[in-house]
């Protein structure tokens, strides 16, 4: 075979091959299909635009639209002392107290966590490693609203919290039993 012919044989197949796709991209971007009774119009972009949309719809995103004006966020700020690792060493020791002093600290500790209302009048489960030892917590609401809140009660070993904000007619999950 010559190299004429190689180049006859490819320059034909890449004509073939974009000739190919020219048809194929007419009938799919035009919402044409052929058949045997000629053109048949099918679902055009729009329509296919929306039944994608309307597919988005399930049991999840439902849910989500339905509780999230109960979602708070918390806000925490939390008191920690904060001791030096060799204090234990020579803070027993009044000699060397008496130069290096206490050598413990106390720093103030922000955090962050979220919760849901589950009372219109300002009930709040959230859990316990968020408020910890919180010496104060303030709920921010989906409406832009801060308000500060009280520890009703905490369980640890259940990582659970009860918190209490002075609202009412607040939007608030519905618990199941």
């Amino acid at each position: 075979m010559t190299t004429k012919s190689k180049v006859l044989i490819i320059t034909f197949s890449f004509v073939i091959v974009l000739f190919s796709g020219f048809i194929f991209g007419h009938y799919v971007f035009t919402g044409k299909k052929e058949t045997k009774s000629g053109i048949e119009k099918v679902v055009n972009r729009q329509q296919l635009n929306d039944n994608i949309s309307d597919s988005r719809q399930n049991a999840i995103t439902q849910t989500v639209a339905e509780v999230s004006p109960a979602v708070v966020g918390i806000n925490v700020t939390e008191i920690r002392e904060y001791k030096d690792p060799f204090g234990d060493m020579f803070g027993n020791d009044p000699f060397f107290r008496q130069f290096f002093g206490d050598r413990s600290f106390k720093q103030e500790v922000h955090g962050l966590g979220s919760g849901y209302i589950i009372t219109d009048d300002g009930y709040i489960v959230t859990n316990d490693h968020v408020v910890g030892e919180a010496t104060k917590v303030v709920v921010s609401l989906t409406n832009g609203e801060n308000v500060d809140a009280e520890i009703i009660g905490k369980d640890p070993v259940s990582d659970i919290a009860l918190l209490k904000i002075n609202k009412k007619n607040l939007p608030f999950i519905k618990m199941g039993n």
